[in-house]
């Protein structure tokens, strides 16, 4: 199964942060605050901008087995 991670559209970069919706009363979380459509809510830490998020799958590592007879 595939590793899933959220990342910066222009550079790769996983190091942002999303705004979120959070009740104070409760510290739930609903949807992100403009949910990918809105660059002004999203941030990348490598590029020091505000930023579009995307979804991308990372194939899990296979396992290698070294040695042998």
């Amino acid at each position: 199964m595939a590793r899933e991670v959220y990342v910066c559209e222009e550079c790769g970069g996983e190091d942002i942060q999303v705004a979120m919706w959070v009740n104070p009363n409760t510290g739930e979380s609903d949807d992100w605050f403009g949910s990918g459509s809105c660059s002004s809510t999203q941030w990348c830490h490598r590029c020091e901008a505000n930023c579009f998020v995307t979804l991308r799958a990372y194939p899990e590592p296979q396992d290698t087995k070294e040695g042998g007879s």
